[in-house]
């Protein structure tokens, strides 16, 4: 959800000037955000338990593909909000649905590390902007090196 704002935010002024979007528009734009994702957020705990957490994984997934293509194929401000929807709905279905499915699938040893990540990792990005620093290294290799150093300290089970 972070990352969605950060882009909304970065593309206001073109947005309001290819499209025609007002200050209003656009504050609405990006402020329900918050509220689709508390629609998505309520819903995933529903289609976990229907479909399963994996497929609940991948629909969360397909919901964030759906949401920025429509997002960048916007042609107005009716569009725009509908991809918005779709994308605030993924956030808040990837947001329940990713640290159930981790914890199912983590070894009981590791369970509540590993499945607290997606929240540290949040919260230290959150962090890290107040205070103007970039991070260097991709987070997917910062994911790598966590995952490889509890797995070796579980003796390899």
């Amino acid at each position: 959800m972070d990352a969605d704002r950060g882009v909304m935010s970065g593309a206001q002024k073109f947005v309001q000037e290819d499209m025609g979007v007002t200050d209003g528009q656009l504050e609405v734009l990006i402020g329900a955000t918050n509220i689709y994702s508390l629609v998505g957020s309520v819903a995933a705990g529903w289609t976990c338990d229907r479909v399963g957490r994996r497929r609940a994984v991948a629909l969360s997934a397909a919901m964030f593909l759906a949401g920025s293509a429509v997002t960048a194929a916007a042609n107005g401000y009716a569009a725009l909000m509908a991809g918005q929807l779709v994308a605030g709905v993924a956030c808040g279905f990837g947001l329940v649905v990713a640290p159930v499915y981790i914890a199912e699938i983590a070894p009981a040893g590791s369970r509540g590390f590993l499945s607290s990540i997606p929240e540290v990792r949040s919260r230290r990005r959150r962090r890290r902007r107040r205070r103007r620093r970039r991070f260097s290294a991709p987070p997917v290799l910062v994911n790598a090196v966590v995952l490889i150093a509890n797995y070796a300290n579980c003796g390899g089970d």
